[in-house]
């Protein structure tokens, strides 16, 4: 028990003692015995109190602790989940960037060979006689 609550227990004991005017009666040490018993009831509540902020205070800790783990593990999927994005937004560029080459080249390709057509009609009419 605190010092103070100490300290006004006595001063509460030795106050009803002093109200006692007859030494022989039983009411002044009734009241002392309710009064102590009451304190005794005071002091297993506060017992049971100082348990249930213990309690509480360990599940608080715990939470806290939970939240900051489920708070890293978001963290870290979040940052997974950018890295994956920039992955796809670069894996999208590039493909994009690949097939516009692609069709350039084609586009290339069938050029040349419309030009070989071309040279190949006239040689064969120039030469050949037809065509």
């Amino acid at each position: 028990m605190p010092q103070m609550a100490r300290l006004w227990l006595v001063v509460l004991l030795l106050a009803v003692s002093a109200c006692a005017t007859d030494g022989g009666s039983d009411e002044p040490n009734a009241a002392v015995e309710a009064l102590e018993s009451e304190v005794a009831d005071l002091q297993d509540d506060m017992t049971g109190l100082r348990a249930d902020l213990s309690d509480v205070t360990s599940e608080r800790r715990t939470l806290e602790r939970r939240l900051e783990s489920l708070s890293k593990r978001l963290d870290r999927a979040l940052g997974s989940l950018r890295d994956s994005l920039a992955n796809v937004r670069a894996s999208a560029g590039g493909a994009a960037d690949d097939a516009a080459g692609a069709l350039a080249r084609a586009e290339a390709i069938a050029s040349d060979l419309k030009v070989l057509e071309e040279r190949y009609e006239f040689h064969l009419r120039r030469y050949h006689g037809g065509g």
